[in-house]
């Protein structure tokens, strides 16, 4: 048991502990290959299997609208273009029900990262299982690929590549948001 997961035991039961992932997250960003235990804690796997699972789950069961729908983010509301995340939601529902080309239309890396968090929902399987060396196998190839730096690394160049794209294809988008607006209402 390594340090944080003796703090955590000692103050809240680690399954309800959020900040246990972070932590998961932070070890992978910076990898030690040579790790002879598995990242996650069984608690830390139980709150991430749950969580996956039902991602999975209403991806499976929503029927996401086409063209144009309510947004909850606020970059979005906020600029009017989209951010890295925009799109995901309705991403993860097509691919769950088969339609992969409308998946990427939705979000381009929508498909990568449904694989790599039904990965790290199987990955967390093996380890309420009990099987660790599977766990620690698969924690040592994260490590030594640097997943996830390479995952941030792609939402930020596809976010920008993405917002580029928008700006000189349809310069016009600019004036959806509410920060355009306001400029456009002290301006008058």
């Amino acid at each position: 048991m390594n340090q944080f997961d003796q703090l955590t035991n000692s103050r809240i039961p680690q399954f309800f502990c959020y900040s246990s992932c972070v932590e998961a997250i932070s070890t992978i960003t910076q990898p030690d290959v040579d790790r002879n235990e598995p990242i996650l804690s069984r608690g830390s796997a139980a709150w991430l299997f749950g969580v996956l699972a039902a991602v999975f789950l209403v991806s499976l069961l929503y029927h996401a609208p086409d063209g144009n729908y309510f947004t909850v983010c606020g970059f979005k509301t906020l600029t009017g273009l989209p951010c890295p995340g925009c799109g995901l939601a309705h991403s993860f529902c097509a691919l769950a029900k088969g339609q992969i080309w409308k998946a990427f239309s939705f979000n381009g890396l929508g498909p990568a990262l449904f694989v790599l968090l039904i990965a790290l929902w199987v990955r967390s399987g093996f380890t309420l299982l009990g099987k660790d060396g599977i766990a620690l196998a698969f924690d040592r190839f994260i490590g030594r690929i640097r997943l996830a730096r390479g995952v941030l690394i792609a939402f930020v160049v596809f976010g920008v590549g993405r917002i580029l794209y928008l700006v000189v294809t349809q310069p016009s988008i600019l004036n959806n948001g509410y920060l355009a607006k306001l400029m456009a209402l002290l301006g008058h």
